[in-house]
């Protein structure tokens, strides 16, 4: 797993699109040759504008709270688990847009925070969105709140969380710079940036035009 992050923070660097990332850390999983598969999200989040661009292998979907407390399952579109996605030479993996209005909280988390002994995952995750609505409005405190919750529950599975507050801003909304690196010879790369500049236009408060 040590090897897979450092290798999905290497595509990410050197610019590939959300799903061309998920699709090489595929790969690069199968051909370790280990029979071993890994679920994943990964998001591209420009936080002037809140647009978020997430791509799902087989993972949980994110949760929002919005400024009023109220918590929401976002339903994104998915893959299969990095590794079988390769194996099974489905390698496509769909992108989906969100996006994060001022002082919204985005939360991804692993099974370990969701699963409860004699329950299914939608009614963990329907927990976990009550724990989030009711906890502290402080990130920092609604995280530690959250683990402890999963540790007094002594699961099996690890559990991984992560936080993410777009402030809300000081002055007027404002667009922000837009910056994608187009690798040569990726056809996708392209057709990722239209989608980029059409959210990033709806997320400023324009009309996009084709």
């Amino acid at each position: 797993m040590g090897q897979l992050r450092i290798v999905l923070r290497a595509y990410a660097a050197e610019g590939h699109p959300p799903a061309t990332v998920m699709a090489r850390a595929s790969v690069f999983l199968d051909e370790l040759d280990t029979d071993r598969s890994a679920t994943c999200l990964y998001a591209e989040v420009d936080l002037s504008t809140g647009v978020i661009q997430v791509v799902r292998a087989g993972h949980l979907d994110p949760l929002v709270r919005g400024t009023d407390g109220n918590c929401r399952r976002v339903g994104v579109p998915g893959g299969l688990p990095l590794g079988l996605s390769a194996e099974f030479a489905r390698l496509d993996y769909p992108v989906g847009t969100m996006e994060l209005d001022p002082g919204d909280t985005l939360l991804l988390c692993t099974d370990g925070l969701v699963e409860q002994p004699g329950a299914d995952l939608d009614d963990g995750m329907d927990t976990l969105c009550a724990l989030i609505a009711t906890g502290p409005d402080d990130v920092r405190d609604l995280a530690d709140r959250l683990i402890d919750v999963a540790e007094e529950r002594r699961g099996d599975d690890d559990v991984a969380l992560l936080l993410l507050r777009r402030r809300v801003p000081d002055g007027a909304r404002t667009g922000g710079l837009l910056k994608q690196r187009v690798m040569p010879g990726d056809p996708e790369a392209l057709v990722e940036v239209r989608r980029r500049i059409r959210a990033a236009v709806a997320g400023w408060g324009r009309g996009a035009g084709r």
